[in-house]
């Protein structure tokens, strides 16, 4: 048969939980605070790294116009879609487009599908869902 637990040892179990809970809600406490000041931090930061992808669209914008190799333009117009497709839409689906352009030049059935997949990556990420198939 079950002995009942005494209500010393009760007391005792809901206590020592209750402490445990306090000490592990002020740890978490302790991190989400951090993430936030890191957070807070980025955002005080985001002309720096507006700045920092400007810059490096101008470089790649740059190669692109230099570049006389179609192997190499179709490679620049993937970092110029990677790189817009997180903030402009139409900008990376106008490389997309410049991209497959390439690809259909360069006569790579390979890359012609790659380039029309960041296409529908772009449809799809607007809600053009008939259209990305």
């Amino acid at each position: 048969m079950i002995q009942p637990v005494p209500k010393k040892v009760y007391i005792y179990v809901m206590v020592m939980l209750s402490f445990l809970c306090q000490e592990a809600y002020a740890v978490s406490s302790l991190r989400i605070d951090s993430l936030m000041n890191k957070l807070d931090s980025v955002v005080a930061d985001r002309e720096n790294f507006s700045r920092l992808r400007e810059s490096h669209i101008a470089t790649l914008k740059r190669d692109l116009k230099a570049a006389t190799d179609d192997s190499v333009r179709y490679e620049l117009l993937g970092n110029l879609f990677d790189t817009y497709k997180p903030y402009n839409t139409d900008s990376a689906y106008y490389y997309s487009l410049q991209r497959e352009n390439v690809a259909r030049k360069i006569g790579n059935p390979v890359f012609v599908a790659n380039a029309r997949m960041n296409q529908a990556n772009v449809l799809s990420a607007v809600g053009m869902y008939h259209e990305a198939m």
